[in-house]
């Protein structure tokens, strides 16, 4: 029992560390910048979300899943396709970047060095989350701590370096958050070493395969953004910066429900992957699984909500206490969302990927739609109303789709004794089953 215990252990433990270090600077960023500072910390990092989809071109979703599904050899020859991707992205976007420079900086309200460098960002965020899973999925549950650790340790530090010692303003998080990322890439690269993950071939066809196949995530990935931060923009927009800064800070309280959602999915998502890859599925294994993710979520948003006003009185700064109005609905938003993520790694597995698309694509034109109408109507308070509507809509449509080719009866209650899974609708290929592993640690 303790042994199966041992992984959320780690990853609660990881989370709210990381967590809690993160809390500690947010505090600290509240006290020593304007609020028209933190805006343009969180414009940039909501660009962020949004190229990485563009650079990532669905990969690390796939190398996530495809773990499990290909031979230590496949799974070489894999990676070594699926990062060329990325890498060419990369090159790409920075040739762009560096020629529409000025209209970057405009967006952003950032300098030119920023502005050009911002696809590496991307790239180095992509690359950091890759390799965190691969951890994950080997089983070196030890290791994910580790490295999250050390680049927590490492952005919090130089953040206070360059803000506190060298007061550079909104300068000084991003050299922080850049100098992290840039630590999880050579940790990278130390891995792809020690794994031998280089020793896998290159092949033009797969090459073009894994985009055609990945390029449907994207979507799925741009939605991210357009949920989660896309409302900065559009306060941007109708407000002022300062007031994208106001929000944040609201907005930072919900994201302690997102890490909570993040450590169950790091600690649960390998489990259900090797189940549905059995010959047999166990759904009682799943349906415990789901309902300790349901109730583990709900209670920490409910959690949140009651803590939030005491957060605001004694760690918030006085200049950022309007963001106390936003906190509650994004933080109920944040229930929504888990479920999401969560069963969303069934259909993630079966890879309906243009499902996946087309359901991001009407979340996305809904959310666009929503934050239009009420940011302007509402004003940023607007935000937080689309926010809960969106994440709804979306795990309603999950929830719908995963009942279509498992049913949430097997999933969430029913008969425990039934373990045959489902046969997939007429014209639908049967759910790929697993091969030998590939090696682990």
């Amino acid at each position: 029992m303790l042994s199966k215990l041992k992984p959320f252990y780690i990853y609660t433990f990881t989370t709210f560390f990381t967590a809690g270090v993160s809390f500690v600077v947010f505090s600290f960023l509240t006290h020593s910048l304007n609020a028209a500072d933190y805006g343009v910390i969180n414009l940039y990092s909501a660009f962020c979300i949004f190229m990485t989809p563009f650079i990532g071109l669905g990969m690390q979703v796939m190398l996530g899943v495809d773990f499990f599904k290909l031979s230590e050899g496949d799974f070489k020859h894999q990676f070594v396709n699926a990062m060329a991707l990325p890498l060419l992205a990369t090159l790409g976007f920075t040739a762009l970047f560096a020629v529409f420079h000025r209209q970057v900086e405009a967006l952003l309200h950032v300098n030119t060095v920023f502005a050009v460098t911002f696809p590496l960002c991307c790239f180095m965020i992509l690359v950091s989350d890759i390799f965190l899973v691969q951890l994950r999925n080997r089983g070196n549950h030890l290791g994910f701590a580790a490295v999250s650790i050390v680049k927590n340790l490492v952005e919090v530090s130089t953040t206070v370096l360059f803000i506190y010692f060298i007061p550079l303003a909104w300068k000084g998080r991003l050299l922080g958050s850049n100098a992290a990322l840039l630590v999880s890439l050579l940790i990278a690269i130390y891995l792809v070493r020690r794994w031998r993950l280089m020793e896998g071939k290159f092949e033009s066809s797969k090459l073009k395969a894994n985009f055609r196949i990945g390029l449907p995530l994207v979507p799925e990935r741009l939605a991210i953004f357009v949920f989660s931060f896309s409302d900065r923009f559009f306060i941007d927009h109708f407000s002022t910066v300062k007031d994208v800064g106001q929000y944040s800070a609201g907005a930072q309280i919900s994201v302690i429900v997102r890490l909570m959602i993040v450590t169950l999915l790091t600690t649960f998502q390998p489990g259900i992957l090797r189940e549905l890859a059995r010959e047999q599925i166990n759904f009682a294994a799943l349906r415990k699984i789901n309902l300790q993710f349901i109730a583990v979520c709900l209670a920490t948003m409910l959690g949140m909500l009651a803590l939030t006003p005491l957060i605001f009185r004694f760690f918030i700064g006085a200049a950022f206490q309007e963001g106390q109005a936003y906190a509650f609905f994004l933080t109920l938003g944040m229930f929504f969302s888990g479920l999401q993520s969560m069963f969303m790694t069934y259909l993630l597995f079966l890879k309906k990927n243009k499902l996946l698309m087309v359901t991001s694509l009407v979340g996305v034109v809904t959310c666009c739609a929503l934050n239009y109408v009420n940011v302007s109507y509402f004003g940023p308070i607007g935000a937080t109303y689309t926010s809960v509507a969106v994440y709804a809509l979306m795990s309603g449509i999950t929830l719908y789709f995963v009942n279509q080719f498992y049913g949430l009866r097997k999933l969430l209650g029913g008969n425990p004794l039934r373990r045959q899974a489902t046969p997939p609708p007429a014209g639908e290929p049967e759910p790929p089953r697993v091969k030998e592993t590939a090696g682990g640690e």
